[in-house]
């Protein structure tokens, strides 16, 4: 699935706009550079525990690399998260695949991204949950709210 860099869309068949970084898609340029260590080494934090206000059914594969033959994809090539920023007013939006972009195929975020990611705490921490709030995640927060309350019926 591609989205180009920074445009706004409505992901997941929710109406809460979000900004769309480092959706690839081969055959699509994207821009290529170093990004720091600092922020993939951020990014990998947050995907490993990160917050989802809805699941997928299912992964992604890398586009750019050679498929193995296997009957899965080596972890490293696939993902399947989604994963929410805020900042300064927006929701930045962009999947798990990313770190893998960034490291294996010199894939370079936005900057407004990068500056969004370090300062985004712990998804898991209430800090995080009120940056949401601040950022135009409120509907989003509900919704997660709503389905923990049926789960636990």
């Amino acid at each position: 699935m591609w989205f180009e860099d920074l445009t706004i869309h409505s992901f997941g068949g929710r109406a809460i706009p979000r900004i769309a970084s480092g959706w690839l898609e081969n055959e699509i340029p994207f821009t290529r550079g170093e990004t720091s260590q600092e922020v993939y080494e951020k990014l990998c934090k947050l995907n490993k525990n990160p917050w989802l206000d809805y699941l997928a059914c299912g992964y992604h594969e890398c586009e750019f690399c050679d498929r193995v033959p296997s009957s899965y994809p080596l972890p490293e090539t696939y993902g399947g998260h989604n994963l929410t920023v805020p900042h300064e007013g927006k929701l930045y939006h962009y999947p798990e695949m990313i770190t893998h972009y960034i490291k294996k195929h010199s894939y370079l975020p936005p900057e407004e991204l990068c500056e969004a990611v370090l300062a985004c705490p712990p998804m898991d921490s209430m800090k995080y949950y009120n940056k949401m709030l601040e950022n135009g995640g409120k509907i989003l927060m509900k919704c997660f709210e709503e389905f923990r309350a049926e789960i636990k019926k």
